[in-house]
């Protein structure tokens, strides 16, 4: 799952945050994907951290950990910038986190 300012840094002016989570990953549908694999969900829980921004390093260790398969340089400069600016003033970005557990249906 994506932030929303995750999605701003690879995609500027795209809204759509969770989307493609929401697609493949909700309520109706992760059921019967782990259904398909023998699987039943055990337990299904979101968590939203901050991160807090201080200084260029703290934006260049978050960019580093995003995975974001086929980005151009150009874009990737442009979200280190962002990080930059946002760093200096002492942002902190919101990092939602989602834990998925299923266990072999009976």
């Amino acid at each position: 799952m994506i932030a929303a300012w995750a999605c701003r840094v690879v995609r500027p002016g795209r809204v759509g945050q969770g989307s493609a989570e929401r697609q493949v990953l909700g309520a109706r549908t992760l059921p019967l994907l782990l259904g398909a694999a023998g699987l039943r969900l055990a337990d299904d829980r979101k968590r939203r951290f901050a991160y807090p921004l201080r200084t260029p390093a703290d934006a260049d260790l978050l960019l580093s950990s995003l995975y974001l398969p086929g980005i151009s340089p150009a874009r990737l400069r442009a979200a280190r910038r962002w990080l930059h600016a946002l760093a200096a003033a002492h942002v902190a970005l919101p990092v939602p986190l989602r834990r998925i557990a299923a266990v072999k249906a009976r």
